[in-house]
């Protein structure tokens, strides 16, 4: 299966025109101290030349190493890192997210060049994207949660680097909330107009996104930078608050602390966590209304979570699945216990 930080080829195109010209901002601190390399310049023309469809990807696999080995013939810190930006431009061929590596050491070059214009430069980046190019970087995985790849907690997650990475990943994550309000306020309009004034979501379900993580990527997770998981969760969280289609939703704390009751026996065993051998384990969920589980997928996908990670889409039980049993007495008492919200 292959790594969620490949993207698919038409993306990586798009995202290696954004990243060569990333780095050929930079390419000038390079050549004043390396005139003769050539190898920095040709790999950036080699990434546009693939973004524009004339080469392959398997050409520029076999040749991703060589603008970045350039990096030796230059001396000074910053044009060090403009040839290992070029290196990151050449190397989207192979891996998608290697954009955000030239982006990131093409804004440490400058910064290092011209101490206090990182930010600066971080704008320039965002504000030069293309709408493909910003949909493609919002399929990578947030820095540091998924190891198949350059951003791995690896180089690329440290210092300098990590820092503009996560800067880019958190503008395009509210820029991803921002994007569903705007729809979302479109089809508001729609529902008003249908029905004659300020109307409500109708024809919807309850769905629960369940949180299952591997030990592995539970591991993971906990190497992180906290901050930067919670500005993710919460620009998705925010996302489905604007949308309207946010119930409730929360995490639940470590594993040890929890416990089983097994109801194998005829009376029933407590255990103390972790809970065994148990290869997946259920670490959060939210509940949201959504008009069909088309669209409860489409919101599931959008999650920030990375490698090793899964959510169990379950539908939430309604009235209507109770339909033979209306005359119940629970179920009776059920729908007064929600109307005078005793229960959610």
């Amino acid at each position: 299966m292959p790594s969620p930080q490949a993207l698919s080829e038409e993306d990586r195109r798009s995202a290696a025109l954004w990243a060569a010209d990333c780095a050929e901002r930079v390419l000038p601190l390079f050549e004043a101290e390396a005139p003769s390399d050539d190898r920095a310049r040709d790999g950036i023309a080699r990434a546009r030349a693939f973004g524009r469809g004339e080469l392959t990807a398997a050409g520029e696999i076999r040749r991703r190493f060589e603008a970045g080995r350039a990096a030796s013939s230059a001396k000074s810190p910053a044009a060090i890192a403009a040839a290992r930006a070029a290196g990151q431009a050449s190397g989207v061929a192979h891996m998608g997210a290697h954009a955000l590596g030239a982006a990131a050491y093409a804004a440490k070059a400058a910064d290092l060049a011209a101490p206090g214009t990182r930010a600066d430069e971080v704008r320039w980046q965002l504000d030069h994207m293309s709408a493909e190019v910003r949909s493609a970087l919002q399929e990578l995985p947030l820095l540091g949660t998924d190891s198949a790849g350059p951003l791995g907690a690896g180089l690329l997650a440290t210092g300098a680097l990590g820092e503009v990475i996560r800067e880019i990943q958190t503008a395009l994550q509210n820029e991803f909330a921002d994007s569903v309000d705007i729809r979302v306020r479109q089809s508001t309009c729609e529902y008003e107009a249908a029905s004659g004034g300020p109307g409500q979501r109708r024809n919807t379900m309850k769905y629960m996104l369940i949180m299952r993580s591997s030990a592995e990527a539970v591991e993971a997770y906990e190497q992180l930078d906290f901050e930067a998981v919670i500005n993710a969760m919460g620009a998705y969280n925010e996302s489905m608050i604007k949308a309207g289609v946010l119930l409730a939703g929360d995490g639940l704390t470590d594993a040890k602390e929890g416990f089983v009751v097994d109801f194998s026996a005829e009376k029933p065993i407590i255990t103390d966590g972790p809970y065994g051998e148990v290869n997946e384990l259920f670490n959060g969920f939210w509940i949201i209304e959504a008009s069909s589980k088309e669209e409860a997928a489409e919101w599931a996908s959008r999650a920030p979570l990375g490698a090793g990670s899964k959510l169990e889409v379950r539908r939430v039980t309604d009235e209507s699945d109770f339909a033979d049993y209306a005359d119940n007495e629970f179920i009776q008492k059920e729908k007064e216990w929600r109307a005078d919200g005793s229960l959610a």
